[in-house]
């Protein structure tokens, strides 16, 4: 790997790079393909060197190869290659500690880093970047390869504007064919009662042979809890800083969002409402819900006394936790502070406020008066 640096940094360490534009970086950058050649002639080693599609962070995390490299930080700790590339100065998406390691910069080398196994080692650069922005033109497509570690894994996936907004176009039309599925089955629902209707329905549906709609079926949801502001929150923090994650958080609230949807259809003070035959959209799951009954359970005595110990565990722990929302969050610092920006005007009053403080105390030093 010591060789593999110096020859793609033979260039740059003839330049002073603080002193030359970033464009001009890519002239001093030595091919990895060319260094992996010399590399294999004098080693006798595999080495791949490629380039990558435009990948987004929860790309690269998703990228075999990539995903899985990390560098050890000054602290022991593992730092992941997509905190790393997307902290560049160009995007900033996310930050480094100054206990981490140095933020990358346009076409020098990130390592040499290593898998989690240590099975691989790499040289990662990153020698384009591009802001989130609206598409300029529909028919905008470009690569998304990963990075290629076997050169029979060659799948080249390309994203495209115009293919993007078709499955979006999918969705909406799917959704106008699922509320009139909703409607229809309502219909015979109060025609021959739930299960005849379900049956009429989906027989129906066998006999057409350009249905675009499967077999329903009467399922039930069972052990569906709600979720209060503090476990929301909780998750916002535990996934704040991964995408990946971040997806995890979108299908659980979508689940939390489905249960109080279902709550709230039961009559206050009520704990249980049967053949209710209503439909409703339900947006996040890109459904609609046909609900038959709905009924709460109330937690007994003895689950509470069972319960007892471990829950109050549990609420001591978050009560703690919810320090950092209700005092450190830095719109709740702002706010109990009555912190505000200081404008051109006042920052150049405080400082002419302050000039002459300075000057009335060299007069009086130096018993002047006026």
């Amino acid at each position: 790997m010591n060789d593999a640096v110096e020859i793609t940094e033979e260039k740059l360490s003839t330049v002073d790079l603080s002193q030359s534009p970033v464009d001009t970086y890519e002239e001093f950058a030595i091919d990895y393909s060319q260094a992996a050649d010399e590399l294999r002639e004098k080693h006798k080693v595999t080495i791949y060197a490629g380039k990558t599609g435009r990948l987004s962070r929860s790309d690269l995390i998703s990228d075999p190869a990539l995903g899985r490299l990390v560098v050890e930080s000054q602290g022991g700790q593992g730092i992941t290659m997509d905190k790393i590339a997307f902290a560049i100065k160009e995007l900033g998406v996310t930050q480094l500690g100054r206990f981490d390691v140095a933020v990358p910069k346009l076409f020098q080398n990130i390592g040499p880093v290593k898998n989690t196994t240590g099975s691989m080692f790499a040289l990662v650069r990153i020698i384009a970047v591009h802001q989130a922005t609206e598409p300029q033109d529909i028919n905008l497509s470009y690569s998304r390869k990963f990075a290629v570690v076997d050169t029979t894994e060659q799948s080249d996936e390309v994203y495209n504007v115009k293919d993007s907004i078709t499955e979006d176009l999918k969705v909406v039309k799917g959704m106008e064919i699922a509320k009139a599925a909703s409607e229809e089955l309502l219909a015979l629902i109060e025609e021959k009662g739930w299960d005849d209707a379900i049956k009429a329905f989906n027989d129906a549906r066998e006999e057409n042979e350009d249905s675009v709609i499967g077999t329903l079926r009467l399922t039930t949801q069972q052990g569906k809890t709600r979720s209060s502001l503090i476990d929301e929150k909780l998750m916002e923090l535990r996934t704040s800083d991964n995408p990946i994650m971040q997806k995890f958080k979108h299908f659980r609230i979508a689940g939390t969002m489905l249960t109080e949807k279902l709550y709230s259809m039961l009559p206050e003070g009520e704990t249980e409402m049967l053949d209710i035959r209503k439909a409703f959209k339900f947006e996040p799951q890109t459904s609609y819900y046909v609900v038959k009954d709905v009924n709460k359970q109330l937690a007994t005595e003895d689950k509470y006394y069972q319960d007892k110990n471990r829950l109050a565990l549990l609420f001591d722990i978050n009560r703690s936790v919810s320090l950092t929302f209700v005092h450190l969050l830095p719109e709740n610092l702002i706010k109990r502070n009555n912190f505000e920006f200081v404008t051109d005007e006042e920052e150049d009053d405080g400082k002419t406020s302050d000039d002459e403080k300075k000057e009335e105390g060299r007069k009086n030093k130096n018993g002047e008066s006026s």
